[in-house]
């Protein structure tokens, strides 16, 4: 319904500034249960943000704000290394689980169960901030079947830097329409 309202008034703007530039976006990912709208230009992101404002009084219980991409909350995230089996994601977090009792993996789940190569494949994983201490104190390695599993830790803000910058983007392009659970305490945004 959101999106609906937001279309209505880019349309009318369409309609009544012909001379004026065209707002572009591109809404069609939701991260952990906020919806990115991706702004193609400093006039589009000023006439959302006049959109907005107008929108979020339309209805009773809901809030809406804009937050820059930047401070969407994020979790860890980690790629782990396994060779290449026949089984789905979530059993085999379950088996990694099972076999590292020393690392809390209860609140992990599978963002994606990526295509296998050759002799290996990788899943990348939702994880906690106790969850990466854990893989930290460890190597980052993890126990699976007859060897060591190799992870590697993916952030969304890399300190001094931007070393895993390319994998963030990989497992971030990974998020793109799907819905992850967020705080179960978060609104709508």
């Amino acid at each position: 319904m959101v999106e609906t309202k937001w279309s209505e008034h880019v349309l009318g703007h369409v309609f009544t500034n012909e001379d004026s530039p065209v707002p572009h976006f591109d809404s069609s990912e939701v991260h952990r249960g906020y919806g990115v709208i991706k702004c193609m230009d400093e006039f589009s992101k000023g006439f959302l943000e006049k959109c907005m404002a107008k929108i979020s009084g339309a209805w009773e219980d809901i809030s809406l704000r804009l937050i820059p991409a930047k401070e969407i909350p994020i979790r860890p995230r980690a790629r782990v290394w396994l060779p290449k089996i026949d089984c789905d994601g979530p059993k085999l977090l379950q088996g990694l689980a099972r076999m590292n009792k020393d690392v809390p993996m209860n609140d992990w789940s599978v963002i994606a169960n990526e295509p296998p190569n050759n002799n290996s494949m990788s899943l990348v994983l939702s994880t906690t901030e106790a969850g990466v201490e854990a893989l930290e104190r460890l190597g980052n390695k993890l126990f699976f079947g007859v060897r060591e599993a190799k992870v590697k830790i993916l952030r969304s803000h890399v300190p001094n830097g931007e070393a895993d910058a390319d994998d963030i983007d990989d497992a971030g392009k990974l998020l793109d329409n799907m819905q992850l659970e967020g705080p179960s305490t978060s609104s709508p945004q």
